[in-house]
């Protein structure tokens, strides 16, 4: 496993793998539910939730409708994972797209467009889910434990938020939230590196 810092700050890991045609990949910055209990002890609660989420519905130059289509066609995918001191993306892609896979990535997270229609979309769906999660056992009791683990403490902030602290995020704040915490110095990537 090799480390190297860029001169803009980013951390990369990286290890080859020989016998592979997968890569996989994470992007993680200093993050997540610790942070959220900056603006009035959580009144932004899940903001980091829907800020992911909301980036990859559209950048400057993609709309929703090609980023989907873009992943189908490169074989790859790209999901959210937001912990208690960290967030950011994972992803798998074949070896012989890693190049378009990475430019893709690279917007998504860049040159989010922060769409107002697609962030009112994506809050109502998160509502919805946040509405339901009674109906999964799992969720549900790993919700409550964390809230009465830590009681007054963001690191029993759920990570959705809940339904009034969503409702109350501004795109104004989606933006702000993306420019203080998305950035080189605060990114570490680290990847299996695949010999071809």
């Amino acid at each position: 496993v090799r480390k190297e810092t860029m001169k803009n700050g980013i951390i990369i890991i990286h290890k080859n793998i020989k016998k592979s045609n997968i890569v996989a990949i994470k992007f993680i910055f200093k993050g997540g539910l610790i942070y959220e209990a900056g603006d009035g002890q959580g009144y932004y609660k899940g903001i980091t939730n829907l800020m992911l989420d909301v980036m990859k519905k559209g950048t400057k130059k993609r709309d929703a409708k090609d980023i989907a289509e873009e992943f189908d066609i490169l074989g790859a995918y790209l999901s959210k994972e937001i912990g208690k001191d960290s967030f950011g993306f994972k992803g798998e892609v074949l070896n012989t797209n890693f190049e378009p896979y990475i430019e893709l990535v690279s917007d998504i997270i860049l040159n989010p467009g922060f769409d107002l229609e697609e962030m009112r979309k994506e809050k109502k769906d998160i509502i919805h889910d946040l509405k339901q999660i009674k109906d999964n056992l799992f969720t549900y009791t790993n919700k409550v434990f964390n809230e009465q683990l830590y009681e007054w403490h963001p690191y029993g902030f759920y990570y959705m938020g809940d339904v009034n602290s969503v409702k109350r995020i501004p795109l104004r704040k989606l933006k702000k939230w993306h420019k203080k915490y998305v950035i080189p110095n605060n990114l570490i990537i680290s990847l299996s590196l695949i010999h071809i």
